[in-house]
Order: structure tokens, then sequence, then C-alpha cells
């Protein structure tokens, strides 16, 4: 079973959006929206995995004549991995309670929401009635190791959900848990910037700080 946090914050720049957020409309965005958004939430790099595994890229000589290999080596240069993930892709970010709260509040906003059943908060998502083709709904810990180092697994397999949940480094200090919306793909449709659910009981599930 997976262990959620016990609480989770949600910071937001106005209060009329807090208060929506406690009425229940939870909104989610568009995660291709963030490598555009202006300020601190901006993240060029948002929606890509980015790393190098700790083992070198083998390198091979070729004879120039007789086009056979003569010697089989190793390169200076560690092994990339690059992915994007093919499903439309929305999030809500929250952070940990430990966070530096006036730190985020300079960055995000003044007005939190405190989540006190994260995983209460994620049970009512699924439940949600929508028109949105969503596939799965999540709860993942942000890692931030982009365009680090990774060791390697025996078929140098990448975890599958790193390109929503990586982030480089210099944004750890947010301490970030973002719940997932993966919507089913569905050809010619046009996915907005937002999608807006409404769950029931959030304030039984959520308070104003």
């Amino acid at each position: 079973m997976i262990k959620h946090p016990n609480t989770l914050y949600r910071f937001f720049d106005k209060e009329e959006y807090a208060q929506a957020f406690l009425d229940g409309e939870i909104r989610f965005g568009n995660i291709k929206r963030y490598k555009e958004i202006e300020g601190d939430r901006k993240d060029e790099s948002e929606g890509k995995a980015s790393f190098y595994w700790n083992q070198k890229a083998p390198s091979v000589t070729i004879n120039k004549k007789s086009l056979k290999i003569v010697e089989n080596g190793e390169s200076n240069q560690n092994i990339s991995f690059e992915a994007t993930f093919l499903n439309p892709v929305y999030i809500l970010s929250t952070s940990e309670e430990s966070v530096n709260i006036d730190e985020l509040k300079r960055r995000f906003g003044a007005y939190i929401v405190r989540i006190n059943k994260p995983s209460l908060f994620l049970e009512q998502l699924k439940k949600t009635d929508t028109n949105h083709p969503i596939g799965t709904v999540e709860l993942k810990k942000v890692i931030y190791n982009k365009n680090g180092l990774m060791e390697p697994n025996p078929l140098l397999q990448a975890p599958s959900d790193y390109s929503y949940i990586q982030k480089p480094e210099v944004y750890k200090v947010e301490k970030e848990y973002r719940y997932v919306l993966i919507c089913k793909f569905q050809k010619g449709r046009l996915y907005e910037d937002y999608i807006t659910l409404q769950i029931k009981y959030c304030q039984e599930i959520c308070q104003k700080m």
C-alpha cells in the first residue's frame, strides 16, 4: 500500500481562490503550461524526464575498409535518458508540512489551505463525475534529480512516471507532492489549460490557515 503524507499545504495568491478550493472547486493545470507560465511556478523543463545513468556508454571502433568492428570499449560519457509522456497530464501542486512556509508564501501567495487527509482527498478526486477523459488520478512525490545521475538497473529501465514528477534540484525547497490527472488520449481533441473538478465534503478534509 502506498503511504501518503498526513498533511499537505496548497498556497494561493488570492483569498477567493483559496475559498473556491475549500468549496470543492479543485483546479488542475496542464503540465505543459508550466513551461511558459509567469512567476515562481515556471519550469521550462516540466513534462520531460531527463537524467544520466551512472554508467559509461559503450563505444566501438570500426575499420574503414572492412567495416568490421575491431575494438569494443567504453566512452567517457554517461548514458543519457530523455522521455516525455504521451497522454495529456494535469497537476495540482501541494507541499509537505515540513516546508518553509514563509518562503512558499513569498513564492506562491499568502493564502494557505491545509489538506488534513491527503489520501481521502485523493479518493474524492477519483469519485468525481466529469466529461473530461480522465484515466487515472494519482498522488506523487516530486523527485528533484533532473539532469542528475541515477544508479543503473540491469535493464536500464527508467521510472515510468518521471516525465511528470521529476524537477531540477533548484526547486527542492518546495517539497512538492502533486495530485496528477492522466487523461486518455483522444485524437483531434483540444486539451484545455485547466481542468476543474468539483468534489464533495472538501471542508471536512481541508481547512484555511
